[in-house]
């Protein structure tokens, strides 16, 4: 089972962590700028997604004990 992110999505988000271009990184990984804006804005809606399902478990688990 794949997880929340790829590896490229996690290889991305780390080097724009660490402050590098989305050209700088294409260039490291050998592809295009236009592929990296793609694969961090599917890395960025995952981890959205995830929030939001996490947020919505926690107010139904909230609301079922009370």
């Amino acid at each position: 089972k794949q997880g929340l992110l790829t590896d490229r999505q996690k290889e991305v988000l780390r080097y724009r962590k660490k402050g590098l271009t989305q050209q700088q990184i294409a260039d490291i990984i050998k592809t295009s700028k236009a592929n990296v804006c793609t694969i961090e804005k599917a890395a960025l809606e995952n981890i959205a997604r995830a929030r939001d399902t996490l947020e919505f478990l926690y107010t139904q688990i909230g609301r079922a004990h009370v």
